[in-house]
């Protein structure tokens, strides 16, 4: 049985779950359409992909904190650009804890009182032992984490479309440091 080395979370990742069983594996990567082992632990994973994406597990967790307040569990923002949104089954910091992604999630079961069934966008289903409630309301945050940032997208869109100090029209426009007021204006090219 091959098992990578590394693995980077992308669009395709599902859920990322710990893995004890596995010679040599740590973690068993679920993507769209494919499973594998990685010799890597799931939070390992996470924040070396947060690494390669520009940011580190710290700075996603209080961008999220930011954004949300202080909430319990707070979802993470994996890549903005790919539009990547993880929660988690449990505390971050817990070996057991699975880290799901928040645009497979499609529905949330509640199995027995601390059993859960998370119903995936591609038909697969995860059994994980935690309650309903506490799933469901780290999914929630996640989905709201979505939002906000697609929310600050559209505004930043919008905004971007009307200038308040529209650039000179000229055929070379030139910013300068105006030395009075100790900042940057546009001088015409002469």
């Amino acid at each position: 049985m091959d098992i990578s080395n590394r693995y980077l979370v992308n669009a395709e990742t599902v859920a990322i779950l710990p893995e004890f069983k596995v010679k040599g594996a740590k973690a068993q990567i679920i993507e769209r359409n494919r499973a594998f082992f990685v010799n890597q632990t799931p939070l390992n994973i996470i924040e070396s992909s947060l690494l390669m994406y520009g940011a580190n597990l710290k700075g996603a967790r209080q961008s999220s904190l930011y954004h949300m307040g202080a909430v319990h569990r707070p979802p993470l923002m994996i890549s903005g650009e790919k539009d990547i949104f993880f929660y988690t089954s449990e505390a971050m910091s817990n070996p057991e804890n699975i880290w799901l992604s928040v645009s497979f999630t499609k529905r949330l079961i509640r199995k027995t009182a601390l059993k859960t069934e998370v119903i995936c966008t591609n038909g697969l289903t995860i059994e994980i032992n935690v309650s309903h409630g506490s799933l469901s309301n780290n999914y929630l945050r996640g989905l709201h984490l979505k939002k906000l940032k697609d929310e600050m997208m559209k505004e930043s869109t919008n905004s971007n479309q009307v200038s308040k100090y529209p650039v000179p029209e000229s055929k070379e426009p030139q910013l300068v440091r105006d030395s009075n007021a100790l900042s940057y204006i546009f001088k015409q090219s002469e």
